[in-house]
């Protein structure tokens, strides 16, 4: 029976967002379709037989991606326009200007509108890890074998004990224990899990009114390698009573002692590092999606992504040194859609350009448009033999899903244009079989790269590892500036162990002592070297890092170069340990000052030569 509310609902939204469901937004499409309803056979179909809540959940869930992109790209300029003493920036798209304001506007409102969590992004089966570290504690592994065998769980917490009760044996799905809810807001990492836990209760009890109808229509749900949070994987997850054997996890962590649980939190902490974190919204205010589906960010949103991945470009050789160029109009920094110098990496040897709609010649190429020649969105060059030859080229594409025509004769072009090249192509949704209507002698140099979102994973990342190739390791890297003639950085030991002191107050306190000196850089580190920041980019940076479960400080320090010539490293017991066993291979003189009971400053002169 069709519900005419939210199928109004969902014409609104298409009009106010400019959705195009059988154009480029057709995944998007896609996706919300299965999310609502996996047998619906079309988009309308799926709407119909939902609630308002729902559909608006499930756009939420969509959008993700894409506020997370934006949240990106407004640090990314941001930080660029500081650098370069811009009060502002602005990026062109079709004749529109986007300011800084208008992605911080975007930004602020998607913050304060959603109920967003940001928690790790899981694969199919990553979820369960919390009971390889709930089961080395004899309490709680005690009533997980319990749950398992049916019999009465007994947590130390009335209203969880009567929670479990009913999910165990009349298999409802009551409201969460308090306590459980208050874990969200709790010591980290195990309020990541309890904010999960919050974001799959809230996707099964929207859906089904116990575990029976859960059970009645699991056939609708493919098993497969979808990620943890998916409806399929949250459906499939459920028959092994997910929902209920982590609440005995996070009851029991509740239960223990301040010296188990740190202790917990440390075995949990090395499994969540293996992870990339994401944003997820569980919001069902309709009047706030349809202001978010307004704004002009949002509306230029596949114009956007080909300047994310810009953005994805310099952040895979972020440790080396990169120069944005600046360039300006009315004192602001802008990113032109037209042949344009965006980056150098002065570190790569040889020196490396980022340019973008770079135009080369090119006798009767294939794609539609094109009239003797090419300008791909990005192209990597350099200098060799005093020729200018492109390593690399990166095309990004926001096609729906049957543009295979259009793929095939970009690639063969940009190939023909660039014979010296390899030749990304990145696009937002799929690209499976593209490469099958390409000519044979280009297609070893063509890549794809489908379904390509934010926030990336940084670890077997196809176009971080291509750009990664060419950038070769650091050769050079200058101080900052003349005023930091003595070539002083401070290095932070980013390993898990050092999680806790980063956000601790002294630890704060004394880079405050730092920031004076403006042109300080601070190098983060763990096995080698993991990012080099401003000090005053510090505090934020430090908010979105991945603390490396593995430390290697020497080798860490020797990726230094060798024009900082003080190092002032922070780290504690284990990196201090590390270094005065390795003192032979730390060439200089080092001087080590306890700052607190958690923490050392290790400071290294380094011996010229």
């Amino acid at each position: 029976m069709s519900n005419q509310q939210t199928l109004d609902a969902w014409n609104k939204f298409l009009k106010v967002g400019g959705i195009e469901p059988n154009g480029r937004d057709k995944d998007f499409v896609d996706a919300l379709r299965n999310y609502l309803d996996p047998k619906a056979t079309t988009i309308e179909e799926a709407v119909s037989s939902s609630t308002t809540d729902m559909l608006v959940k499930g756009f939420f869930s969509g959008i993700a991606p894409f506020s997370t992109m934006m949240l990106e790209i407004m640090k990314f300029f941001t930080q660029a326009s500081e650098k370069y003493g811009k009060n502002q920036w602005e990026i062109s798209v079709d004749g529109a200007f986007l300011d800084e304001d208008e992605f911080q506007k975007f930004n602020h409102f998607v913050e304060k509108s959603q109920k967003t969590f940001c928690v790790p992004d899981f694969d199919y089966s990553g979820g369960w890890c919390i009971f390889d570290v709930a089961s080395q504690f004899e309490e709680i592994e005690r009533n997980l074998q319990n749950i398992f065998f049916r019999e009465y769980v007994t947590t130390g917490d009335n209203d969880v004990d009567d929670w479990l009760l009913f999910y165990s044996t009349l298999h409802k799905y009551t409201h969460l224990p308090t306590a459980i809810l208050a874990l969200i807001n709790g010591d980290k990492p195990i309020s990541d899990i309890a904010a999960l836990y919050l974001i799959v209760y809230e996707n099964i009890v929207s859906r089904w009114e116990n575990f029976n109808s859960l059970l009645s229509q699991l056939s609708l749900y493919k098993s497969g390698s979808d990620k943890f949070l998916s409806i399929n994987t949250i459906a499939r997850n459920e028959t092994d009573l997910w929902l209920g054997k982590t609440m005995i996890c996070l009851a029991g962590y509740l239960q223990l002692d301040d010296t188990k649980k740190s202790e917990f939190n440390i075995l949990l902490r090395e499994k969540l590092n293996q992870y990339e974190y994401i944003n997820y919204s569980i919001s069902t205010n309709s009047d706030d999606l349809e202001k978010l589906l307004s704004f002009p960010v949002w509306h230029k949103r596949h114009e956007l992504y080909a300047v994310w991945i810009a953005t994805e470009i310099t952040s895979a050789i972020k440790e080396h040194d990169v120069e944005l160029h600046a360039h300006t109009e009315d004192g602001k920094l802008t990113f032109p859609f037209k042949q344009t110098l965006i980056a150098t990496v002065h570190s790569s040897a040889p020196e490396l350009q980022l340019y973008t709609e770079k135009y080369e010649t090119l006798d009767s190429p294939k794609g539609k448009g094109r009239k003797a020649g090419v300008q791909p969105d990005y192209s990597l060059w350099q200098a060799k033999n005093n020729v200018l030859v492109c390593p690399l080229v990166v095309e990004v594409k926001h096609y729906k899903r049957n543009a295979r025509r259009s793929f095939s004769h970009a690639l063969e072009d940009y190939a023909n244009a660039h014979p010296d090249a390899e030749i990304l192509l990145i696009n937002h949704g799929p690209v499976s079989d593209m490469l099958d209507n390409v000519e044979q002698h280009i297609k070893d140099r063509c890549f794809l790269i489908e379904n390509y979102h934010a926030p990336s994973s940084k670890n077997g990342n196809l176009l971080y590892e291509k750009v990664r190739e060419i950038a070769g390791p650091i050769q050079a890297l200058a101080p900052l500036s003349a005023k930091n003639a003595a070539g002083e950085i401070v290095v932070v030991d980013i390993s898990g162990s050092m999680e806790n002191i980063v956000h601790d107050q002294s630890f704060r306190q004394f880079m405050g002592s730092f920031s004076s000196n403006q042109h300080l850089k601070v190098a983060l580190v763990s096995t080698c070297i993991n990012d080099i920041v401003s000090i005053d980019s510090l505090p934020e940076a430090l908010k979105h890092i991945q603390f490396n479960n593995n430390t290697d400080l020497v080798a860490a320090l020797a990726c230094i170069p060798d024009s900082y010539t003080k190092l002032i490293l922070i780290t504690d017991q284990d990196g201090k340990d590390q270094i005065e066993k390795a003192k032979i291979s730390v060439p200089g003189n080092i001087q080590i000052l306890p700052l607190s009971d958690q923490f050392f400053i290790l400071t290294l002169n380094r011996i010229p030569g």
